[in-house]
């Protein structure tokens, strides 16, 4: 919803561009702009082993090449902050790229909000920026934007007295999430709507490496803290993620798939989001011997796993993914979990909703579960011989 403040830095920001065109874009602060800036990720690329797919899909690689690139951090003096997202300018009125990065090249579709120094909430800093596109969703905040506060770790510690700006309304669910990852939340601070004025505000760039992931010792590292959070290790029930109450791209047909799914597992957990805390959600994952359920934000959290199979249910056939930049196989493999991938053979909208024939996903589980490199997870209740 339009808050005041974004409906008046509309206004502003179209008056601007009429007048004087779009902003000056600059993709690396000038050296009398920065406190500091430096390289905060190595570039690398490993293999991973996509053992249990390629053999189930003949068509698969059998080794995933995951690369990562090179990433700087800049501590930028007295930048300014526009709305939700932390849009960033330069206090000579240039707009910072580093903001939207990776995607600075379609700065021509994005609304940039230009700032308004009058009324300005003014922070002096140090204060770490962790806000921009899609901080909102949980996934992507996970994914994403986690992992730049981990890679700045050590130079935080360094630093010392510092802050982290998260967006306005998010601080709740965010502070749980930072927690868990071993910063203090009282750290925590929400940002405005409007202009803010930060003195000293270090900047770490969305940390994209192969399928739009961050390296693997970054998402290695969320697992591991994870586990300190959640030590248990007593077997729970198979999970089975459920996307009932999502905005789009549901199962239509789950209860049939997983009453399909029953007969070969046993009976499953059935997960939802909803009245779930992260330390439930961490319990349940690590805790599944096997985890399935439709392509969405739920398959983002076998993060917190390790050793267990996930099984993602996708719209499309091999080679024709109706979902083609798909987190999960290469975020289950980085995290020790063996993956899998099962094609419903029927394309579909890319946010629509779909259903997956049952015959298909039977036919599909029977032959998943026959292949000796499942034998290890094999959990299925034994079935009584008839006389």
């Amino acid at each position: 919803m339009n808050s005041g403040l974004r409906i008046l830095h509309d206004a502003v920001s179209r008056v601007r561009e009429f007048i004087a065109g779009p902003p000056t874009m600059v993709d690396s602060p000038p050296g009398e702009l920065l406190l500091d800036s430096g390289i905060i990720q190595q570039s690398g690329e490993c293999s991973l082993a996509n053992t249990l797919e390629s053999a189930l899909h003949v068509h698969e690689e059998p080794e995933i090449r995951y690369q990562w690139n090179e990433a700087r951090y800049f501590r930028l003096k007295r930048a300014l902050l526009v709305g939700d997202n932390g849009q960033i300018f330069l206090p000579d009125g240039r707009f910072f790229l580093g903001c939207l990065h990776p995607q600075q090249h379609l700065v021509h579709r994005m609304k940039i909000r230009r700032p308004i120094s009058l009324g300005a909430r003014h922070i002096k800093g140090p204060v770490f920026h962790l806000t921009g596109r899609n901080h909102e969703n949980r996934g992507h905040f996970l994914l994403q934007h986690l992992p730049r506060l981990l890679a700045a770790r050590e130079l935080l510690e360094s630093i010392g007295d510092y802050r982290i700006l998260v967006a306005p309304g998010h601080a709740r669910w965010q502070k749980a999430l930072l927690k868990t990852m071993g910063f203090d939340p009282e750290r925590v601070i929400e940002g405005s709507r409007g202009t803010m004025v930060v003195d000293d505000l270090i900047h770490v760039p969305l940390l994209y490496g192969s399928n739009a992931l961050s390296s693997p010792d970054l998402c290695r590292a969320i697992r591991d803290q994870a586990a300190r959070a959640c030590p248990e290790t007593t077997t729970g029930r198979p999970l089975f993620i459920s996307r009932a109450d999502a905005p789009d791209k549901k199962l239509e047909n789950e209860a049939e798939v997983i009453a399909a799914a029953e007969k070969v597992f046993g009976e499953m957990e059935v997960f939802v989001f909803k009245g779930k805390t992260l330390a439930d959600q961490i319990r349940i994952y690590r805790n599944a011997p096997l985890i399935m359920g439709p392509i969405g934000q739920g398959i983002c959290n076998i993060l917190f796993a390790e050793g267990r199979p996930l099984i993602t249910l996708v719209p499309g056939e091999e080679g024709k993914h109706t979902y083609t930049n798909s987190h999960s196989t290469h975020l289950a493999l980085v995290c020790g979990n063996p993956a899998v991938t099962l094609y419903n053979g029927v394309a579909s909208a890319s946010r629509g909703n779909w259903s997956f024939p049952v015959d298909r996903f039977s036919a599909e589980i029977d032959r998943l579960v026959a292949h000796p490199l499942m034998k290890p997870f094999d959990r299925r209740p034994e079935r009584q011989s008839v006389g």
